[in-house]
C-alpha cells in the first residue's frame, strides 16, 4: 500500500502496518548455533517487516485505517537468523521483534512519537541492529513498475527499429523518469558499478555505445563493470536494491536486423549469470545488502 503521509519534510513518510516496510540489519545478528561440538556462534541476516507491526495506534489510523508505529511499538517478528535456536550472544533469543531507537523529536500520534521511514532500530530483542532503519522498497519497486508500464506505451516501435533498439530506447525513457522522480525512496537510474571492487566506476554510466565512439573503444569501457538498471537508496544515499528492467519486444519488431519477427510471447526473465553477478554487486556494497535483487517487467502491465 502507498505511504501518503510524510512527517519531517519529504524525505520521511510514516510507518504503519501496511506500508510494505522491511527492516534488516546492518550488523551480523550472532546467534549461538547447535552442532556436534556444542554450540558455535555465528552470524546472521535478521529481517523484519511493518505488517508484524504490534503496540501501534489505536484511534488514529494512516492510509485506509493502517495502525501506525508510535514510540514504544515493534515489529513483534523477525526471520534469517532460524538456525540461532540458542539465541543471539547478546539478547539469547532468536527471531525476536525490532524496536525503535529513533523517532520524530515533534510529530506525535496519540501522545507518543511518530516512527518515520529510515529510523534507526534495534532488531532479534537487541541482538543487532538495523542502523539503515526501515525501509519501503515496495513503494520503490512499485513506482518504477508504474513507470515501466508508462514507457512501454509511450515508447512505440518505428519502422527502423529491432528488439534492442526499442528496448534501449525504453530503458532511456526509464532513466529519464528516474532522474524527474520526486517519491520519498531515493532512486537513481542506470549506474556504472565496478564488478570487482562494487564502487561507482568512473566511467561514463551507460551502456549504449556513444555517438561516433568506436568500436574498441566501446568493449573497453564497458569491460569489468556491472549496470543494473536502477538502485534504490537508503536515506543516507547508500545502495539498499538492485532493479533491472525486462520489456517483452511485440510482434512484428524483428529481434535483429534482417531477423525473423518477434512472436511477443518470449517470457522474460534474468539472462544467464546476470543475476548472480547482481547479488555479488550487493554483497560488495558496505554495508552489504542483503535484499534480494528485483526483476521489473512489462508483462505486468494491464493489457
Amino acid at each position: 500500500m502507498a505511504v501518503t503521509i510524510k512527517v519531517n519534510g519529504t524525505s520521511h513518510t510514516l510507518v504503519h502496518k501496511g506500508s510494505s516496510g522491511v527492516s534488516t540489519a546492518t550488523v551480523p545478528d550472532v546467534c549461538k548455533t547447535p552442532s556436534p561440538g556444542g554450540p558455535v556462534p555465528i552470524p546472521y541476516p535478521n529481517i523484519s517487516q511493518s505488517s508484524t507491526l504490534a503496540n501501534g495506534t489505536t484511534t488514529v489510523k494512516a492510509d485506509g485505517g493502517m495502525m501506525i508505529a508510535i514510540k514504544g511499538s515493534e515489529f513483534s517478528a523477525s526471520n534469517g537468523d532460524n538456525a540461532g535456536t540458542l539465541g543471539g550472544v547478546k539478547s539469547s533469543t532468536f527471531m525476536k521483534e525490532s524496536t525503535w531507537i529513533l523517532y520524530s523529536f515533534d510529530v506525535k500520534m496519540e501522545g507518543r512519537n511518530a516512527c518515520r521511514l529510515t529510523d534507526k532500530k534495534l532488531q532479534n530483542h537487541g541482538n543487532t541492529a538495523d542502523m539503515a532503519g526501515e525501509l519501503q522498497m515496495a513503494i520503490a519497486v512499485q513506482t518504477l513498475q508504474d513507470m515501466l508500464c508508462e514507457c512501454d506505451q509511450q515508447v512505440q516501435p518505428e519502422p527502423d527499429d529491432t528488439c534492442p533498439l526499442l528496448g534501449a530506447k525504453k530503458h532511456e525513457c526509464m532513466n529519464s523518469k528516474i532522474s524527474q522522480d520526486r517519491s520519498p525512496v531515493k532512486m537513481v537510474g542506470e549506474t556504472a558499478y565496478n564488478r570487482k571492487t562494487g564502487q561507482p566506476a568512473a566511467r561514463p554510466n551507460t551502456r549504449m555505445r556513444l555517438i561516433g565512439e568506436p568500436i574498441h573503444q566501446f568493449f573497453r569501457r564497458i569491460r569489468g563493470n556491472i549496470y543494473p538498471d536502477a538502485t534504490i537508496h537508503d536515506d543516507d544515499g547508500l545502495p539498499a536494491r538492485f532493479v533491472e528492467f525486462k520489456f517483452q519486444c511485440p510482434t512484428p519488431v524483428p529481434t535483429r536486423r534482417g531477423g525473423p519477427p518477434s512472436k511477443g510471447v518470449a517470457p522474460q526473465f534474468w539472462s544467464r549469470g546476470q543475476l548472480s553477478r547482481t547479488r555479488t554487486l550487493g554483497s560488495l556494497q558496505r554495508p552489504p545488502i542483503t535484499v534480494e535483487p528485483k526483476l521489473v517487467t512489462n508483462e505486468r502491465c494491464p493489457a
